[in-house]
């Protein structure tokens, strides 16, 4: 499937999450369009162990700064190193291995949002609204890629 039927599926998943959400209670324009970011995401960071354009796109501009940027901000040393494997791990995977597991695709994310809400509690509500998006972007393209094959 290419990304940009991924990124279909990140979109219609993003409207159905948001129509849910909406209805309980109200969510402002920045994290609205903050859902839409994550939720995208969400569908097309399973295929990052690929040799892609946006695996290079998010090494080249993205992942190698968020180490540094934690160790600025003084973060435990842990997550920075953390961070730092998480970073290594599509170079030393296969396609449709780690990256394609439901269960590291709903665990990984929960266990982070875990980690930001143990750091900064206040933000814990946006914290949980994010963690929903960037998951059902990836279900959504675990579910393109079923249909797929």
């Amino acid at each position: 499937m290419t990304g940009l039927w991924h990124i279909f599926g990140g979109i219609i998943a993003y409207s159905i999450i948001l129509c849910i959400i909406s209805t309980k209670i109200a969510i402002s324009p920045l994290m609205t369009a903050l859902g839409l970011l994550l939720c995208l995401l969400g569908a097309i960071i399973p295929d990052i162990d690929t040799k892609s354009t946006i695996r290079g796109l998010i090494y080249s501009k993205w992942l190698l700064l968020v180490p540094l940027v934690l160790l600025i901000l003084r973060f435990d040393p842990l997550i920075i190193g953390i961070t730092t494997f998480v970073g290594i791990l599509p170079f030393i995977t296969r396609h449709r291995g780690l990256f394609h597991s439901k269960t590291v695709l709903i665990i990984a994310p929960i266990v982070a949002a875990s980690i930001g809400y143990w750091h900064q509690p206040l933000y814990g509500p946006k914290i949980l609204l994010g963690t929903i998006f960037f998951i059902s972007g990836t279900i959504s393209h675990l579910l393109l890629d079923k249909f797929k094959n």
